[in-house]
């Protein structure tokens, strides 16, 4: 499916300088953060087709008793996987994500709560439940431009392009020069939709607005409008 990293910042937040941070925008001190908006635009700079998504192998292993273990007769093969399952039942019970959907579940009218978990699946790359959550989000909060434009990451995600852009346009709707869904807006259109001029125009627009904007690998925004194919 088409997307990419939870990325990270369009500048560092800090002393790197980068587009101003605008209304409603997921922004530090001084610059714009796009902890998720982003990494549309990191797609689009790698021409990745998908999110990078890791894994963790979980080893229970007991060094105070692992000599025990070695003595031990080898336990038969169906205990051990009945162990592997218990393991990993209480490991999924006690995820971050189990967490947050038990309380989404029992607060089903907390738009915190329905954000929260939107992201948690936004993060674990988990595009069509966090855009079902952020839908649920918005209904109760239809203003809020960042999870309209988080929730156009995940329709891009899922190859939902033209809806993409509609949430994106909606985010600016709500805050005009929301910095992170007018610049998913242009990769969409230049990338996926193959509008190459309306993206541009996009990308211009942006760097009209903020001269000094610099892409998440450091480059400056006019140096990206320049590598354009």
């Amino acid at each position: 499916m088409p997307k990419q990293p939870s990325p990270r910042p369009l500048s560092k937040t800090g002393d790197e300088p980068g587009i101003p941070a605008s209304a409603g925008g997921k922004a530090g001190k001084g610059s714009v953060s796009l902890s998720r908006g982003a990494f549309a635009f990191i797609l689009a700079c790698t021409f990745l087709a998908g999110l990078a998504a890791g894994s963790l192998v979980f080893q229970a292993m007991d060094q105070s008793t692992a000599p025990a273990r070695q003595a031990a007769a080898p336990a038969p093969r169906d205990s051990l996987q009945a162990q592997q399952a218990q393991v990993q039942a209480s490991r999924d019970a006690n995820s971050p994500i189990a967490s947050l959907e038990s309380q989404a579940a029992s607060r089903p009218n907390d738009k915190a709560a329905l954000i929260a978990l939107g992201n948690a699946y936004f993060d674990a790359d988990r595009p069509a439940e966090a855009a079902s959550v952020y839908e649920r989000a918005l209904a109760l909060d239809p203003a809020n431009a960042d999870v309209w434009t988080d929730l156009g990451i995940m329709y891009r995600a899922l190859g939902r392009y033209g809806d993409a852009v509609k949430a994106f346009e909606r985010a600016l709707a709500e805050v005009p020069g929301h910095v992170n869904a007018q610049f998913n807006a242009g990769v969409v259109r230049y990338f996926d939709l193959k509008d190459k001029e309306g993206g541009r125009r996009v990308f211009e627009a942006l760097l009209q607005q903020h001269p000094g904007a610099r892409a998440p690998d450091g480059r400056a925004l006019a140096d990206f409008l320049k590598s354009l194919p």
